[in-house]
Formats: structure tokens, C-alpha cells, sequence
């Protein structure tokens, strides 16, 4: 008697934490630079943000955006990420005391760079 079969195993590779945690940042800088709401605060998100595996392709993070006049707010998100692709979605807290010490440091006169041409 001859059987026939087929093993499967799951083999994704481990996602780099740290190649997700660098997108997820040049992601939200980018949005923060360009989005019409926000562009104007002068928000600088920093590179320490962590992120942990809660469930899958889930991630919860934590990153530091300072404001114009450099106020440190912790700034959370959720990261879904696959390896290829990557999503996150702000958590609603942090985005709104985010806009509101933005608001608090807004400086219509003084223009701050935070990019390598300066």
C-alpha cells in the first residue's frame, strides 16, 4: 500500500522589528509633513519608538513626537504588518493630546527645521 501526502509549515520568516519600526516612523514623518492639518505644527517624530507582537500581524507601538518647541508627547499606534505590507492606525488619545500640545507650542513666526538641510 503506498500513501500520498503533503506536510504543510507555516515557515514565514521572523518580521525585523527594527526595519518595521524605522517604516512605521519615516511613514508618520511623512504624513505629519504633508498632511494639510498637520504640516503646519512642525511635529518631529523620534526614533525611539518600540513596538511589541500582541496577536499575528499585530503590533502595538509607542513612539515620542515633539512639537515645534520640542514638548515630548508619547504618541501611540497600532502597526498590522505582514512582511510586505504595513498599516497603522493612531491611537485617538494620543492623537489629540498630540494636536493639542502642537496647538499649545504653535508658533506662527518661527519656522523649525528638523531635516537634514538645515
Amino acid at each position: 500500500m503506498v500513501v500520498f501526502g503533503h506536510w504543510w509549515v507555516d515557515q514565514t520568516p521572523p518580521l525585523d522589528v527594527n526595519a518595521l519600526g524605522k517604516q512605521v516612523t519615516n511613514t508618520l514623518q511623512n504624513q505629519f509633513d504633508t498632511a494639510e492639518a498637520l504640516k503646519n505644527y512642525g511635529l518631529h517624530v523620534g526614533d525611539d519608538i518600540t513596538l511589541i507582537n500582541v496577536n499575528g500581524n499585530e503590533y502595538q507601538g509607542l513612539v515620542t513626537v515633539r512639537t515645534r518647541k520640542s514638548t515630548a508627547v508619547p504618541f501611540g499606534l497600532t502597526v498590522y504588518a505582514d512582511g510586505t505590507h504595513m498599516i497603522y492606525q493612531p491611537d485617538p488619545k494620543s492623537s489629540a493630546k498630540l494636536v493639542q500640545a502642537a496647538e499649545k507650542d504653535k508658533d506662527p513666526m518661527k519656522q523649525t527645521c528638523w531635516g537634514p538641510q538645515c
